[in-house]
C-alpha cells in the first residue's frame, strides 16, 4: 500500500483526505499544516498524525507521494521539497503564480525522476470529457465557437482570506478562470491571440469579473467569463457552449437538466445523461492508478504550465515568453 502525506488542512486538504479514505491502495499517514492545531482537528476522525513541518513527515515515514493543497504562493517550496525527498507529487491548481516557479517544479521532478501531476479537476468531470471527445472526433462537425463561464460569490472562506489577495492567489484570473483556460487549451491547443477585459469593484479589494478572448488555429472564437464579484449567496455557476458546423453542445446550470448535457441539431434536441461522480475521487484514483501502473497522467506538468502561461499572456501579451 502506498503511503502519502497531505500538506494543507484547509477545504481542499479535507476534500482530498475524504477521497483517499475511500481507497484501499493508499494510506494518508499524516496531515501537515503550519497551524498544527488545525491539522489535528482534521485528523482526529481518521486517527492519523498531524505535523507542522513537511520535512518531519518525510523523515519519519517512507513516503510514496505528497499531495500539496496549500495557497498557490506556497506550492513551489512544498513541491520541490517533496520531490527532492524522493516522493511523487500531486499539487492543486493553479500550478504556480509564475512561469519561473512552474519551471522550477518541472525541473525538480525531472532531476529527481519523480512524477508530478497538477490537479485540474475539470478534466475528470464527465461533461468535459464528453466535450473533449466531441471536439476531437468532430462528430458534430468542426468547432466554430466555444464559450465557458464560472461565476462565484466573493470568496470569504479561505485561510486569512488569502484568495482575495492577488499576491497570494493570482486573483480571479489565475485562481478561478484557469479551470476553463485549461479546458480551452486541452480542446484546441496553444492560443495565439490573447485579450482580457477585467473589471474590479471599488467596494471589494482583490476579486474581479473578467472576460478573456483567445484565438486558436482552426476555431473562430473562444471566450471565457469568470467572476468573484457575485453577491453573497449567489449560487456557484459554471457551464459551456460549443457551437459546431452541425449543432451545439451545452452544459450548465440552465442549459440542461441536472446531470445532463444538451445537444442541439437540425434534427432536434436531446439530453445526454452523464454519470454523477465525485470528480476529486476520480482525480485521485487516476493519480494513484498512474503511479501504480506507470501510465501517463491525463494532464502533464507542461500542459499545466501552458495554463499559467495563458494567464501571463492575457495579463501582458507583449511581455511574456
Amino acid at each position: 500500500m502506498m503511503k502519502g502525506v497531505i500538506v494543507g488542512a484547509g477545504f481542499m486538504g479535507r476534500t482530498h483526505l475524504e477521497a483517499y479514505a475511500s481507497r484501499k491502495d493508499a494510506e494518508i499517514v499524516c496531515i501537515v499544516d503550519r497551524d498544527e492545531q488545525k491539522a489535528k482537528a482534521l485528523t482526529q476522525a481518521y486517527g492519523i498524525e498531524a505535523l507542522a513541518e513537511l520535512s518531519r513527515a518525510l523523515e519519519e515515514w517512507k513516503i510514496d507521494f505528497v499531495d500539496v493543497c496549500l495557497p498557490s504562493t506556497l506550492h513551489k517550496q512544498a513541491v520541490v521539497t517533496a520531490l527532492e525527498a524522493g516522493a511523487h507529487v500531486l499539487v492543486e491548481k493553479p500550478f504556480a503564480l509564475s512561469l519561473e516557479d512552474a519551471d522550477a517544479m518541472i525541473e525538480a521532478a525531472d532531476k529527481a525522476r519523480r512524477r508530478l501531476m497538477v490537479a485540474h479537476v475539470c478534466r475528470f468531470m464527465p461533461q468535459y470529457q464528453y466535450l473533449k471527445q466531441t471536439v476531437a472526433t468532430e462528430r458534430l462537425g468542426k468547432s466554430l465557437i466555444f464559450s465557458a463561464w464560472r461565476l462565484s460569490e466573493t470568496p470569504g472562506w479561505s485561510w486569512n482570506n488569502w484568495l482575495n489577495d492577488k499576491s497570494l492567489s493570482g486573483g480571479t484570473l489565475l485562481d478561478l478562470s484557469i479551470h476553463d483556460l485549461d479546458i480551452a487549451n486541452w480542446l484546441f491547443g496553444t492560443p495565439v491571440e490573447h485579450r482580457l477585459k477585467e473589471i474590479a469593484s471599488p467596494l471589494k479589494t482583490g476579486p474581479s469579473h473578467l472576460i478573456s478572448s483567445l484565438g486558436y488555429p482552426g476555431i473562430g472564437a473562444v471566450t471565457i467569463e469568470a467572476s468573484h464579484l457575485m453577491p453573497a449567496g449567489y449560487p456557484f455557476s459554471a457551464g459551456f457552449r460549443l457551437v459546431t458546423e452541425r449543432g451545439s453542445l451545452e452544459w450548465g446550470t440552465s442549459a440542461a437538466q441536472p446531470g445532463c448535457l444538451g445537444e442541439f441539431t437540425d434534427q432536434g434536441e436531446r439530453q445526454i445523461e452523464i454519470k454523477e461522480e465525485d470528480p476529486y475521487r476520480r482525480e485521485i484514483q487516476h493519480f494513484l492508478d498512474c503511479l501504480r501502473t506507470g501510465k501517463a497522467f491525463a494532464i502533464s506538468p507542461r500542459e499545466a504550465r501552458l495554463a499559467v502561461r495563458t494567464v501571463a499572456m492575457l495579463q501582458d501579451p507583449g511581455g511574456c515568453c
